[in-house]
């Protein structure tokens, strides 16, 4: 009876590692999302600058912070940042499939960033923008995390649309949320199955 329940232990493990696999296949990833490539020197905003992963567009006041200018505007320092302001976006195809949620961290004067997949807005605790950005120009950065959200294969494009103010975006990133559900679900089906032997003996 002990090699059985050991072996169901087992193949239940086995299961585990490979529903976790399977979750990260077709993950979706961000290019430079730290906007640290290429490095800027100087301390003036670098307008719609070529940079890997990214495109600005809009206004005239859209592009980089390089690190320089960081701790000058009431701005983190933090190294260097994206910067959009009144209506600029920010924006970048990416690939992949499966469920996701973005992160990244942003500061700015009291603004309102929308950030959309497709055009369509994702949701931060249920609510379609982030407000009062970063609580004003001397605030720090704070971190968000969109709801999840499920991506079907192919290229999707992600955009970060500026309100009335600045808004200063950094690390922005994609993670996979379901492993830890994952996890927990497998981890009651072993004590459900170890539950029913027992019964059985």
């Amino acid at each position: 009876m002990k090699k059985s329940r050991i072996l169901a232990m087992a193949v239940l493990s086995m299961t585990l590692v490979a529903m976790i696999n399977l979750s990260a296949v077709g993950a979706v990833t961000v290019t430079n999302g730290g906007f640290e490539d290429p490095a800027y020197s100087g301390d003036q905003l670098v307008l719609f600058p070529s940079i890997p992963g990214w495109t600005f567009a809009g206004t005239d006041n859209a592009g980089i912070l390089p690190a320089d200018v960081t701790g000058v505007w009431g701005i983190p320092t933090d190294g260097q940042c994206a910067a959009i302001w009144g209506g600029a976006t920010l924006a970048q195809t990416i690939s992949g499939s499966g469920t996701t949620t973005f992160t990244f961290f942003v500061q700015g004067y009291d603004s309102v960033l929308t950030v959309t997949l497709d055009y369509t807005p994702l949701t931060f605790g249920g609510t379609p923008s982030v407000s009062t950005v970063g609580g004003g120009k001397n605030g720090p950065m704070i971190q968000y995390t969109s709801d999840p959200i499920t991506i079907d294969a192919g290229d999707h494009t992600l955009k970060f649309i500026a309100g009335s103010s600045w808004s200063f975006i950094d690390n922005v990133a994609a993670a996979v949320p379901e492993p830890a559900c994952i996890t927990l679900l497998t981890t009651g089906l072993i004590g459900l199955s170890m539950r029913a032997r027992r019964k059985r003996i």
